[in-house]
């Protein structure tokens, strides 16, 4: 084992970096490298040195380390703590955000205390692993003392319903209105593309539709695309836009009903690049992945895999996953509805177009994986909606949050709403705050113990979400001290993540936020 200090590097690489931040407030921080298992150890308390050199020398480091993490579980949690601290679960993890954390209860000679490890990658292709480790004892305990008080319980529910019936009642309305609201936003930037065409109005919603099913079943079929449900999400959002550009076609050639000449398809042909120009405008609060995603389909859904396609001729891999498969679902679509220019085909007649390669040629593994969906192709084509109410599981119990009280913390008003539907429906009790004076004068103004926690938007106007955290931290009780905030930002560099935990924060999610992800987090915090 080599132990090394950061003054002693030479380099101050993105290793380097969230080492740096790391060893400001842990007990334990190692770099492991994945391939060769080799661990580099920058930072152990004498507890924790102690608990090493108890374990066998002559094993592996990286056995040590297995080794040293099974003797410190509390046994009753260490099934969960192996199954979310595998390799494979991490690494997945750290496909969609910059650092994972898994949440154990610890057992020290006599005593129980609770910790939290926290993994990063050090590298963009995460050939390597930081590692930290820290308590989190004494807000912990606070937590379970005022979960215990089922007095105080039932006074500050009663209280609570209160103050729900007179935040909510002007707004229930909406909600039922907003059945989906947290994709509405972006249906509607694709509906303006739309408008223009009384024909194909419901072409957006439908290709999102296909997107999902074909990115589900490539999902599933090529491990080597890395697709997670979270970018499958993405991606199916995301294809709402792929023909905004659209919108800067003039009316002659966008509506014309018959074949468009040279010099008028080299026009159409430009919505592609106008789109990502549009795009470039986008709301500040996407993440880097949603945008990124949104670009790559707007720019590249018209490229084919013989390299035939525009406006950048790529060719084969050179064409992101995520424009490949909407650029089938685009075509099917645009096969079996009418257009100004045409009637509509049959879906098997589209399903064999496609295949003989008169729509252009497609990668053979996302053709196979368009084969196995050819007959959910056919009834959500028929069922539309309705389709995935039908047949599809989303994976969440809308009892998982049941009896939890949450502080929503967002200036966004189609934010908030979002948020607030997709926590409802898993059975939470929503309270919203327009800012963070509002935020901080709710929580000032209820007894302790009212929410069980608090989402907090990072970029907000007057009170950032950092000081509202930092302020609340710093009431004169215990639960303020100890009451999970979870951070909701766009922000995914080191150093705002950093401020974010230096306030007080415990924790983070990058927005677009998905629902089970949000769920897990915030159950996972509230342990």
């Amino acid at each position: 084992m080599e132990t090394s200090g950061l003054l002693q590097q030479k380099e101050f690489s993105q290793k380097d970096a969230v080492i740096a931040v790391l060893a400001n407030d842990y007990e334990y921080v190692a770099y492991i490298e994945l391939k060769t298992k080799d661990v580099t150890l920058y930072r152990s308390s004498k507890t924790f040195e102690a608990l090493f050199n108890e374990i066998d020398k002559n094993l592996p480091m990286f056995e040590r380390i297995f080794a040293f993490f099974k003797m410190l579980v509390l046994p009753e949690d260490l099934e969960g703590f192996m199954r979310s601290a595998s390799q494979d679960r991490v690494l997945l993890e750290l496909q969609s955000c910059p650092s994972y954390e898994v949440f154990f209860r610890a057992k020290i000679g006599e005593d129980v205390f609770y910790y939290k490890l926290r993994f990063a990658a050090a590298d963009e292709n995460v050939d390597s692993l930081i590692v930290g480790l820290c308590s989190f004892d004494e807000q912990a305990r606070a937590q379970i003392r005022h979960r215990e008080d089922a007095d105080a319980r039932s006074l500050v529910e009663k209280q609570f319903e209160a103050i729900i019936t007179e935040r909510t009642s002007e707004i229930q309305a909406k909600n039922k209105a907003l059945n989906r609201i947290n994709e509405e936003i972006i249906e509607l930037l694709g509906d303006i593309t739309e408008a223009r065409d009384v024909e194909s109005g419901q072409h957006i919603k439908r290709v999102k539709g296909f997107t999902r099913i074909l990115a589900e079943q490539v999902m599933q079929d090529w491990p080597q695309f890395k697709l997670t449900q979270n970018k499958v999400e993405i991606i199916t959002s995301a294809s709402a836009l792929h023909d905004i550009g659209k919108i800067t076609i003039p009316d002659a050639i966008l509506l014309k009903p018959g074949k468009l000449t040279s010099a008028e398809f080299d026009i159409m042909k430009t919505h592609s690049l106008n789109g990502c120009d549009i795009l470039k405008h986008a709301p500040q609060d996407w993440s880097e992945a949603y945008l990124s995603t949104s670009l790559e389909i707007c720019r590249s859904h018209h490229e084919k895999w013989d390299g035939r396609g525009y406006p950048d001729g790529l060719k084969g891999d050179q064409i992101p996953i995520s424009a490949q498969i909407v650029s089938i679902a685009d075509c099917y679509d645009a096969l079996t509805t009418k257009r100004v220019y045409k009637d509509a085909y049959s879906p098997e007649k589209a399903f064999e177009m496609i295949f003989n390669g008169e729509c252009g040629a497609f990668s053979d593994m996302i053709m196979q994986s368009f084969g196995k969906s050819r007959e959910r192709f056919a009834d959500y084509l028929t069922k539309g909606s309705q389709f995935f109410t039908a047949t599809t599981s989303v994976g969440i119990n809308a009892e998982r949050l049941a009896g939890i009280r949450i502080l929503l913390v967002e200036d966004n008003e189609m934010s908030r709403m979002m948020a607030r539907e997709m926590l409802e429906g898993e059975g939470a009790t929503v309270i919203e705050a327009k800012n963070g004076a509002e935020a901080l004068e709710m929580f000032n103004a209820v007894v302790p113990g009212t929410f069980n926690a608090i989402l907090m938007d990072v970029i907000m106007p007057g009170m950032s979400g950092v000081e509202v955290t930092r302020a609340i931290r710093q009431i004169d009780n215990p639960h303020a001290r100890s009451i999970p905030i979870l951070a909701l930002t766009s922000a995914t560099d080191e150093r705002a993540i950093r401020d974010c935990f230096l306030s007080g924060m415990n924790s983070y999610l990058t927005k677009p936020v998905k629902i089970s992800s949000l769920t897990e987090a915030l159950l996972g915090l509230m342990k």
